[in-house]
């Protein structure tokens, strides 16, 4: 393998959207990348190439698997792939990540061998399959094929962490800032996802299994009610825009005349709500604890959620990680996918990966190279040391 530096980068397998930041040049990056996936045909794949030979890596990717070739990201959203919502995100993750690796290889110039530190989030619900998940994308990436050409990544490290564990990482770097002790408090994370809600409670820096769970209703139960109320199919092209901004008219395909949508939204933020405050209220634990929410549809019921807190005297004791979003806009700013400023509800969803770049940044600077996959040969930093210290890296 080549000398030169390991690419390190950490990835969210969002279900609406896959995030990636990474670290060039000694700045932080985002990648945004569609989740869906497409199997191509040998035929279908050469007509492809000779009407776009042009095209960027992030608008023409593709792996091969096998005797497969599988459409990646933008070219699989062209043409109407699946995000395979109702799988488990470690059985299309691989593909995807080995997506990520191509293209970023391509964009930043780096050698068809390169190192790589690589950390990835999974729901709590297959974190405990996080070795085996980790042992195959090791095999796969050490020689597979992209865009037609042989690629080979060496994984230096290999970090599998728990969705919005880099939230709760987050809130108890605050809170020790602020001479309290982080050792003895509950943290409940909320992660306001696509395909899930996810409620993590931790005691300490441990997880508490019997209180955490990834199955609560995730904004794709905001969709289908729109789709019902439109009676339109859920796949329908503009649903998730439509009840995520709140739109009050909407062109759909194959008719010009624009639609009007307010009551159809204002069921499906209606539902949606109900159906996550019904949840919430058997899924947070009992006792005193601070409360951080995240995710890509916490815009669409912040309000209502501030109100769900107060009721219960809680509103005190709710953080939607502010002071962490103003971090990332800032590391962010000359990232020119940003063009100066990061989009408010962007910035919500990328605050996981931000923190998971960052400790993993801090990790690698502290010990030797190692995977999830291997015996660690020296003791890890404790979360303590972790938490207390990442600020620094960026």
């Amino acid at each position: 393998m080549p000398t030169s530096p390991p690419l390190s980068l950490f990835v969210d397998l969002g279900s609406s959207l896959i995030k990636v930041l990474y670290f060039h040049e000694e700045q932080p990056r985002i990648f945004l990348m569609s989740p869906k996936l497409c199997t191509l045909s040998a035929k279908r794949l050469e007509n492809l190439l000779d009407a776009n030979s042009d095209a960027p890596p992030e608008d023409l990717a593709w792996v091969q698997q096998g005797e497969d070739w599988i459409a990646v990201g933008t070219l699989a959203e062209q043409l109407n792939g699946s995000s395979a919502i109702k799988q488990r995100k470690a059985e299309q993750g691989l593909v995807r990540v080995l997506g990520v690796l191509g293209i970023l290889q391509e964009t930043l110039n780096l050698p068809a061998q390169f190192q790589c530190n690589l950390g990835i989030a999974l729901p709590v619900a297959e974190y405990a399959d996080r070795e085996s998940f980790a042992q195959l994308l090791e095999q796969e990436a050490r020689q597979y094929s992209f865009r037609g050409r042989p690629l080979q990544v060496e994984f230096t490290r290999l970090d599998i962490q728990i969705e919005g564990m880099g939230l709760v990482r987050d809130r108890r770097a605050e809170l020790l800032s602020q001479n309290k002790s982080a050792s003895s408090l509950k943290i409940v994370a909320l992660m306001f996802g696509h395909r899930n809600l996810s409620v993590l409670t931790f005691a300490g820096s441990t997880l508490q299994l019997e209180s955490s769970t990834s199955s609560g209703p995730g904004f794709v139960k905001a969709v289908e009610v729109l789709a019902r109320e439109l009676s339109v199919e859920p796949t329908t092209e503009g649903l998730v825009e439509i009840v995520a901004l709140g739109k009050q008219t909407y062109r759909f395909e194959g008719s010009l005349k624009p639609r009007s949508t307010i009551q159809a939204v204002a069921e499906a933020r209606g539902e949606y709500w109900r159906m996550v405050a019904d949840h919430l209220q058997g899924a947070l634990p009992g006792g005193e604890f601070e409360i951080v929410a995240a995710g890509g549809a916490l815009p669409v019921i912040k309000a209502e959620l501030v109100t769900f807190f107060e009721q219960f005297g809680l509103s005190d004791h709710l953080s939607f990680a502010d002071r962490l979003q103003k971090q990332l806009s800032k590391a962010l700013a000359a990232d020119p996918l940003c063009k100066g400023k990061l989009e408010d509800s962007l910035t919500i969803r990328l605050l996981d990966a931000f923190v998971g770049l960052q400790t993993l940044l801090l990790k690698v600077k502290q010990q030797p190279a190692q995977t999830v996959a291997r015996k660690a040969k020296v003791s890890p930093p404790s979360d303590d040391q972790v938490i207390e210290k990442f600020s620094a890296i960026l």
